[in-house]
């Protein structure tokens, strides 16, 4: 079973290329960002554009890591879409996704 990775600040530089080498090697892979349906919008085409074509699991969602409202509405959406998040980073998220982490041993 596919471990489950959120990928902050993934729009661009070595978030952007380690969300793309994870899906490749297999993982199901959660690109952050802000702005998704704006400024954004194009990365997030692009990443599901590389999913399909690829055949790998990279998925976009809007989190801003400097608003933990965000934060937790983008934790609950990849707990929703998938049950679980098995690797993150940045500390607000990190603070939003221990306790999903904790309550579950690897059942999703």
């Amino acid at each position: 079973m596919s471990k489950t990775i959120l990928i902050t600040g993934a729009s661009s530089g070595f978030g952007e290329m380690t969300a793309y080498a994870l899906a490749d090697a297999g993982y199901t892979v959660f690109v952050s960002m802000r702005d998704t349906a704006g400024r954004n919008a194009p990365k997030v085409a692009q990443a599901l554009d590389y999913s399909r074509k690829n055949r790998v699991d990279l998925r976009s969602v809007e989190l801003d890591v400097t608003n933990q409202n965000s934060v937790d509405h983008a934790v609950a959406e990849i707990i929703r879409q998938v049950g679980c998040i098995d690797v993150v980073g940045a500390q607000r998220v990190n603070r939003a996704a221990l306790p999903h982490m904790r309550r579950t041993v690897r059942v999703c």
